[in-house]
């Protein structure tokens, strides 16, 4: 598609444009779609160190995060 609206009528600056907004408008779509997940007991409210304790323990993520 990129390479239709680079090399056709469009141009470059154009095609940057036109695929700015199309990658914008299917994010506004998909923010539309979108529905909140709660937590199942929000009686407990999980203070930060316990929160950083849990985010420690995953290493491959804390790797990639770092990374």
């Amino acid at each position: 598609m990129l390479n239709a609206w680079f090399h056709g009528s469009l141009g470059f600056h154009s095609g940057v444009k036109a695929s700015g907004a199309f990658n914008g408008g299917i994010l506004l779509f998909a923010l539309v779609l979108l529905q909140p997940r709660y937590p199942l007991n929000r009686k407990k409210a999980d203070s930060t160190l316990t929160n950083f304790r849990m985010f420690l323990r995953e290493t491959p993520y804390v790797l990639m995060i770092f990374g």
